[in-house]
Parts: structure tokens; C-alpha cells; sequence
């Protein structure tokens, strides 16, 4: 009896001189989540969960756990582990790279309306190194001028997409089921995003006065961007721009900015828009084609 007290005592007297709690040491852009956790001291077989903070465009190319690679365990940014030693763990970034890019379902011919077509209803994915697929709607700034033009006429026509130093060529097959002049005198479009509605025309005009609806009663800030005099004019759901010029403005203009504070739909108000070129007098251009894209 006695002696298997004394075992007792002794293997109770080893269990005391065991190590309770490890160390964690992380990097900079790693930190636990549980805060009330202390790195120096963590509690043996403790699993902790880790945030990763990954810098902008970057993706994490190797996280290292005690010399490790549990970069196949991270789940949306966070990485869960156990704590059974001291911990060291050491994570590298690499920059996100498009791999390729294509269309939707390979479809690459789009039968469009002249009249109703946006600009977002041409999609393509991104295919990044991480392995992650980005939908992407189509920019003014992915395609050429010449080809952004082609845009505005009803026919059979190809285009091409360009993002980064990838290309997508698309059949476009635009129609119209209003009779379309051949070449109107003057095109005004308006490209919206993130709020902000960017307004260009295409043709040779001095001045003009272009009408829009608002679907909300919001005041925008305008940006003038083509110099000239801009006033704006505001009467509840309807907008004014009034925009005049000392000499003829010609080719392709962005002339203004709309910039809302939030979600706000505009439609061209088309009977009470007009546009003027200049012969001893203002006179009235009446063949002007109006598009929101």
C-alpha cells in the first residue's frame, strides 16, 4: 500500500512539471480571433482560429504551419488549428493574375436592340490564377472606339473585347424595331456606373438642352467636362442640362458628369431635348438619336 502511494505521488509530481501552454508567433497580417486569447501563453491542445488579412490583389501562395504547408486549409480567409507545441507560423502573397478570360456558356453572338441595348448585357468571365471566375459586364473602355461606334448602327458587325492583354471576339447582330436613319446628325449617350452617369455626344452641334426623367427626386453634382457654360435646371422628377458653346463642338465629346448619392434611374425625355448648330441665328438639328448604354 504504501509504495503505490509513493507511485502515485510521483507520477502526480510528473504531471505537474508537464507543459501546460505553447507559444503562437504570427505575422503581421495574421491575428487571432479570439482576442482574449495571449499568444505567449496558449493552452495546450487549444484550437484557435486565425484571420487572414490579405492585401488588395493578392492572393496567399504558401502559409506555413511549423514549417507546414496548410495553404489548402484555409477557408475564406481564415485558417482553424491545434495547439499542441510551440507554433510558428510564416504566410507569402503572390499578386492575382487573369489566366484567361471567355464567354458566358461559350455563347458568342449576341442578337441585340438598338433602341433598349446596354452596354452590361455583353458578359464574359475572368479566370484568375487563384482559380476563382469573376463575371464581368462589358466597358466602353474594353472595346476600340471604331468598335464602340458600331454600337450605335443596326447590321451584322464583329467587335472585339479586350481585358489586360486578353481578347474576345463577339458577333454582334444589332437590330432596331423603329426605322433608323441612316446617320443621324447627332448621337447622345449616357454610360452608367457606380452612380455615376457619363454623358458623350457624337456629331457637330454649339449648344444644346438635353432633358431627362429621374425615377427618384435626387439632385445630382454635375462635372463639366468639356468646358463651355453648363446650367442645370430641376422641376421634381426632371433634370434640364442646358450646355453652351462659343464654337462648334465636333467628333466624339464627353460633356458631362452626373454623379448621385445613390441608385437613381434616367431615361432621355427625347420631345423636349434639342440640340443647335449655327447659320446668323441658332437653328434646330432635328435628326439626334438618343441612347442609355
Amino acid at each position: 500500500m504504501r509504495k503505490l502511494f509513493i507511485v502515485l505521488v510521483l507520477l502526480l509530481l510528473s504531471g505537474c512539471g508537464s507543459k501546460k501552454s505553447f507559444t503562437l508567433t504570427l505575422p503581421d497580417s495574421i491575428k487571432l480571433v479570439d482576442q482574449r486569447l495571449d499568444i505567449t501563453h496558449i493552452p495546450a491542445h487549444q484550437v484557435v482560429q486565425l484571420e487572414i488579412s490579405i492585401p488588395a490583389s493578392q492572393s496567399v501562395e504558401k502559409l506555413l504551419v511549423n514549417g507546414v504547408d496548410k495553404t489548402n486549409d484555409i477557408k475564406d480567409g481564415f485558417l482553424e488549428i491545434t495547439i499542441t507545441q510551440n507554433t510558428i507560423i510564416s504566410v507569402s502573397y503572390q499578386a492575382v493574375q487573369v489566366k484567361s478570360i471567355m464567354f458566358i456558356d461559350q455563347i458568342d453572338v449576341f442578337e441585340l436592340d438598338l433602341d433598349t441595348f446596354r452596354l452590361t448585357d455583353i458578359q464574359f468571365n475572368v479566370l484568375y490564377t487563384t482559380g476563382e471566375i469573376e463575371v464581368v459586364a462589358l466597358e466602353k473602355a474594353h472595346l476600340s472606339e471604331t468598335d464602340f461606334l458600331k454600337l450605335f448602327t443596326t447590321g451584322d458587325y464583329f467587335i472585339t473585347i479586350t481585358y489586360e492583354t486578353y481578347t474576345l471576339e463577339a458577333l454582334i447582330k444589332m437590330q432596331s424595331k423603329t426605322p433608323q436613319p441612316m446617320l443621324p446628325d447627332i448621337v447622345i449617350y449616357a454610360l452608367e456606373k457606380d452612380n455615376i452617369y457619363a454623358v458623350y455626344t457624337i456629331g457637330s452641334y454649339v449648344s444644346y438642352e438635353v432633358n431627362f426623367l429621374q425615377d427618384k427626386p435626387i439632385k445630382a453634382t454635375v462635372n463639366n467636362k468639356a468646358d463651355g457654360i453648363l446650367r442645370l435646371n430641376y422641376n421634381d422628377n426632371e433634370l434640364i442640362v442646358m450646355h453652351s458653346f462659343g464654337t462648334y463642338v465636333r467628333g466624339t465629346t464627353h460633356v458631362f458628369d452626373l454623379v448621385y448619392e445613390t441608385d437613381v434611374n434616367l431615361s432621355f425625355n427625347r420631345m423636349e431635348s434639342k440640340f443647335y448648330k449655327y447659320d446668323n441665328g441658332l437653328i434646330l438639328i432635328e435628326n439626334v438619336k438618343y441612347y442609355l448604354r
